[in-house]
């Protein structure tokens, strides 16, 4: 892990030029193609106080997932690229096996429209969600494999 520019630490055995493969094991792991562009969450990792897309990002790895239980609702924040490149949305109802919408998407601090995403874990025992998703015609073969955080 090295320290780039003094606010973000890289983790160069994160490959950003493929997506991840598809899991559903906790492994942290993120991606999709954007605009024809493959972008993978989790190589970077934040070290300011600063929030980006409203999350608190403060030395923590850029993919980062919440449960909030009251709304049924999974808040999901990626860092793609080191300067501030972001993507955001919130899972409402999730539930293994369904297709869910996606909502309050945002690509950059730009509002998107709705999207899908089809859940194919949802461990609330060891809080793992797994799935693929996509958003608009920007977002397509979106992945992710992600232990939450519970609100």
């Amino acid at each position: 892990m090295n320290n780039c520019s003094g606010c973000l630490f890289e983790d160069e055995r994160v490959d950003i030029s493929v997506l991840p493969e598809e899991t559903t094991t906790g492994k942290n792991t993120f991606g999709c193609v954007i605009d024809g562009w493959v972008y993978v969450g989790g190589r970077y990792y934040t070290n300011y106080t600063d929030t980006i897309c409203d999350f608190p990002c403060s030395g923590q790895r850029s993919v980062l997932f919440f449960h909030c239980l009251e709304y049924n609702q999974i808040k999901a924040f990626a860092l793609l690229e080191k300067d501030n490149y972001a993507l955001q949305f919130t899972i409402n109802n999730p539930r293994e096996g369904h297709e869910c919408v996606l909502t309050d998407v945002y690509l950059f601090r730009t509002r998107l429209p709705d999207g899908i995403a089809f859940i194919t874990l949802f461990d609330t025992g060891y809080c793992i969600i797994s799935g693929r998703f996509e958003c608009s015609n920007r977002i397509h073969f979106g992945r992710f494999d992600v232990v939450y955080h519970k609100e």
